[in-house]
């Protein structure tokens, strides 16, 4: 489901390097890369996925890519 495709690619791998308490999920002190949509990905169903956006991207607590429309 798209709870364990999402730990997948975050949660797990920061365990498997030993590194989940500095990555790995969104939380103070932690370093997070992350990508703002446009809709819920968690919610929509999976024929619409494709057509939700990306309107923020932070890479390294920096902005990487920002949307016109914000």
């Amino acid at each position: 489901d798209r709870e364990a495709a999402l730990l997948a690619i975050t949660r797990w791998p920061a365990r498997f390097i030993g590194a989940s308490d500095s990555l790995g999920s969104i939380e103070p002190g932690k370093l997070a890369d992350l990508v703002v949509f446009d809709g819920n990905i968690m919610a929509a169903p999976i024929d619409k996925l494709p057509q939700l956006r990306a309107v923020l991207t932070l890479v390294g607590g920096k902005i990487a890519y920002e949307s016109e429309s914000l």
